[in-house]
């Protein structure tokens, strides 16, 4: 039987809270998987691809771990697998570089255009589930939010929050 467990009788409303997030979050990935396994590839795939078409000659493996929150070897790992599957190109490190750059291919590109395609239909999805259900006050209360906890979260971890390097909002926009 497919089915998720609902907020569990007496859980505070913070408890509901951090359920319900990681709920959405997890739920939102999975019919993004479903979806881009279609045209296959995966989330994690288009939006890397994304960083790389936006970062230009900025694409390195640290920009990456730091736009999807994970550290730079499991992002190297990703890199190396999509290099295998000609996706990406990594230039190797010369003198005054102290990284390797990455690049698209043209097999990479044409994924990331399947990709953005896709997760654009699912966006429009998402918005309209959102806007039909709230109001304007309310999205932008649950923003300020989510944008306090995470300052808080990061700044537990010592971690501090960037100006953005990509041209998209989530690396996701075309």
């Amino acid at each position: 039987m497919n089915a998720i467990y609902d907020i569990p009788e007496g859980a505070t409303d913070t408890e509901a809270t951090w359920l319900l997030i990681d709920q959405v979050s997890r739920l939102m990935n999975r019919l993004q998987e479903r979806e881009l396994l279609r045209v296959g590839t995966t989330p994690e795939k288009v939006t890397t691809l994304q960083l790389i078409h936006d970062l230009g000659s900025d694409a390195i493996t640290a920009e990456i771990a730091r736009y999807l929150c994970r550290k730079d070897q499991s992002i190297t790992g990703m890199l190396n697998r999509m290099e295998q599957e000609g996706l990406v190109k990594r230039t190797p490190k010369r003198v005054g570089h102290p990284y390797t750059s990455l690049e698209l291919t043209e097999k990479g590109e044409e994924v990331r255009e399947k990709g953005q395609k896709v997760l654009g239909k699912l966006r429009g999805s998402y918005n309209s589930w959102i806007t039909s259900n709230s109001s304007d006050a309310l999205l932008k209360a649950v923003l300020d939010e989510l944008v306090s906890i995470r300052g808080s979260l990061a700044d537990s971890l010592r971690l501090d929050i960037l100006e953005p390097k990509s041209k998209s909002l989530s690396a996701r926009d075309n």
